[in-house]
Parts: C-alpha cells; structure tokens; sequence
C-alpha cells in the first residue's frame, strides 16, 4: 500500500469514526477538517465530486456519500498499484536473460510435510505435528526451570579471566529510530503484523511520530519493564537444510518472533552492541563482527590447511563441531551474568532480563 492509499484509509477511518459520533460538537468538527486533508492525494478523475461534497454542509449524509466514494477510490488505487509493481517487475525480467532463467530455477516446489515421529511412524496431520513438536521441546526449554546455576562458581571461575569495558548508551530518541530503520533488510511481519518495510514508510511519512515511540521504550530501559502485550511471541518452525523428507520433531530450527516494538528496540540498540563488543572480543571471535564474518574464518581456515599442505609431507585436515541446541541449551543467567561482567549497559541488560523472565511462548 503506497502513501496515497494510506492517506486515504485514514481519512475513511476517520469519516467512518464521525458516522458513530452521537453529538456532532467541536471534536467532530475537528476531525472533519482534518479528514479534508486528502484532498491532494485523491486522483484527479474524482477530484470535483470530493470538492464537491467537501463544500456542501456537513452532516451525515454527506460523510455517508464520502465514505462510500473512497472505498471506491481506495480499491481502484490498490487494483493500480498491483499492476504497476506485476508490470514492473515483468519489465525487470525482459530486460535480464539471467534474472528471468534464475525465477524459473528458483520456483517454489512442494514439500513433503509428513514428520517422523519418535516411535517411528509418520504423521501430516498439523494438530499431531505441533503436539509432538511441544512435547519435544517443552523439556528443553524448561531444562533449567527447576536447577539455577551457580553463579558464584561461576564468577570463581570464569569472571577473573574475562575481558571488560563499560558500555555507554545514550537515551533513546525518534531521530536515532528514524535512522535505525535506514539500515533495516527486508524481513517477515512481526507478531502484530507490521514489516519493516511499513515502518520505514511511517519513518519518512512522519517522523515525528517516532518521538514518542523512542519516550515509551526510554521509560522501559529506565525502568526495566515491557508492557505485557508484548512479552508475547510466536515460534516459527524453520526447516534446516539437509533435514530429509520426514524430519523429526527436534529437527526444526525455532525462532520467536515478537512485536514490531520490540524488534526496532532490539535492532537500535543492537549496534550500540556491536560497537561495545570490539573492546573485549578476542581476536579469534567470528561471526557478528565487523569484517569478520563466517566466510572470513573459513577462507583463512582454507588458507591455513593449504599452506600446511604445501609446506610438509604429513596430511593436513580439520574437524568441525557442532553443538546440538547450543543457544537453547545455555541458562539465560550466565548469558545476562557474562555481559553484567563484561559491561553492558543497564538499558540493554535490564529490559532483556525481563523479557528472558517473562517471555510466552506459543508454537
């Protein structure tokens, strides 16, 4: 949906808003000049009839008349805006032999969603699928529930050896929102239904809007408090390459998606992380780094055995290893302990411990 049918989805929301208002008084009024401003963004065929109604007196069945003209306008503008981008990404293949053979490779195929039970029979029925995928993982996320860590072996242990460096944050503000989603990939909806790409559009439509959004999410790192609507989640089930035709229940990949607001706190403030990391990250530490991504540790691992192979007689390998459900087989206390020592920042530390604490779940 562009902007001109977003500002006319508003001014129906808000004639349709003055349909159920009782006592016409100075609101209405208000809401009723306010809705006079779309008159740029209707198009040009209907912009004598919406002058028109726009002048004459107001009352209901003119909101009436309005209301059912921008339905009008609204379904032709998304019918108009679906053949431009259908018309627009046609063109885009015509003018490419590659990309248009590569859509063709890349068709989706369908597949196979029978899963493997323990016991060893198959199952398609989604209720059963999701049932075994609970019972499966409930006990690995809940391995700990009943036997804490101890903290302070770990700090006898652990904490002297650890590298340190205060974090500083500033506080949150619109314009270091507005700049956050600058730098935002295109992603999947989030669990109240915005995508990226809507918030950056809200972003350039009106930033200022943002001003508030960045006050709520200062008072929650101040105060380490989520509202609870959005201590909710969804678990995706994401399939791993090479899992085979009927892959068992723990074989899924879960990711837990959350609100639209907390992703955009999470993401503003994940490269104030970044940053705070290089002063204490060993020189060997891959992946999430600046200039030192995966590829990297790989390509200097490949050079490594190479040179090894040509400067001696013996046989140069490697070995990889994998650990099975690493991230969800570590206590979030030591996760939220290492960065206390490290240095983290309260307004980072404080609300993810919250979440950590009060997080639901539903697959």
């Amino acid at each position: 949906m562009n902007l001109n049918c977003r500002r006319i989805a508003q001014a129906l929301g808000r004639a349709e808003e003055l349909t159920r208002t009782r006592n016409w008084g100075t609101q209405a009024a208000n809401t009723w000049k306010n809705t006079t401003k779309v008159q740029p963004s209707i198009p040009h065929q209907h912009v004598a009839t919406v002058q028109s109604l726009f002048t004459n007196s107001f009352n209901i069945d003119t909101v009436t008349q309005l209301i059912s003209l921008w339905k009008k306008i609204l379904a032709e503008l998304q019918t108009q805006d679906k053949q431009s981008r259908v018309k627009a990404w046609k063109r885009k293949l015509m003018q490419s032999e590659n990309l248009s053979y590569q859509w063709l490779k890349n068709q989706p195929q369908d597949n196979d969603i029978s899963m493997k039970l323990p016991n060893g029979k198959f199952t398609a029925n989604t209720d059963e699928q999701l049932n075994e995928i609970a019972k499966a993982w409930l006990p690995i996320f809940q391995k700990f529930v009943n036997c804490l860590p101890d903290m302070k072996h770990f700090d006898e242990n652990f904490a002297p050896f650890m590298k340190s460096h205060p974090m500083t944050l500033t506080p949150m503000t619109g314009s270091f929102l507005v700049q956050t989603l600058k730098n935002v990939k295109p992603s999947s909806s989030s669990l109240d239904g915005w995508r990226p790409v809507s918030l950056i559009a809200l972003s350039r439509w009106y930033p200022d809007l943002f001003n508030g959004l960045a006050m709520i999410l200062d008072w929650i790192e101040l105060n380490a408090r989520w509202p609870s609507p959005l201590t909710k989640a969804y678990t995706a089930l994401i399939p791993k390459d090479g899992m085979g035709d009927a892959p068992f229940p723990v074989d899924f990949r879960l990711i837990s998606v959350l609100s639209a607001i907390y992703w955009l706190w999470a993401k503003a403030r994940f490269q104030d992380s970044l940053n705070w990391q290089e002063f204490w990250a060993h020189k060997e530490m891959w992946g999430c780094r600046k200039g030192r991504g995966t590829q990297g540790m790989i390509m200097t691992i490949a050079q490594q055995l190479e040179q090894g192979g040509m400067h001696s007689d013996c046989v140069v390998g490697g070995g990889a290893y994998d650990f099975k459900k690493c991230f969800d087989l570590i206590p979030f206390q030591l996760l939220f302990r290492s960065l206390e020592i490290r240095g983290a920042h309260p307004r980072i530390l404080m609300p993810l411990q919250f979440i950590y604490q009060n997080l639901t779940r539903v697959f």
